[in-house]
């Protein structure tokens, strides 16, 4: 066996384990996208960037991972909407 992981393993880590829970994330994100501008929308994923790392450095790994969730869903409506 060893350590040996494939690449999609591991970035496959951390990520939301059902479709249900990454809908209502996406679900949310959208809904804060249609309130926010693009400037706006910028600003928030700047703030949950650093919430996420702070997050990690205090060790807090599922806060972080569940901020970097959010921040992928941000992102994912950030370039639509550009």
């Amino acid at each position: 066996m060893g350590l040996n992981k494939k690449i999609s393993d591991i970035l496959q880590l951390g990520q939301p384990k059902t479709k249900k829970n990454k809908d209502k994330r996406d679900a949310a994100a959208s809904e804060t996208v249609k309130l926010l501008t693009p400037k706006a929308l910028d600003q928030r994923i700047k703030e949950l960037e650093s919430k996420m790392y702070a997050h990690a450095q205090n060790l807090e790994f599922e806060e972080a991972a569940n901020t970097r969730d959010e921040l992928h869903a941000l992102r994912a409506q950030f370039i639509a909407l550009s």
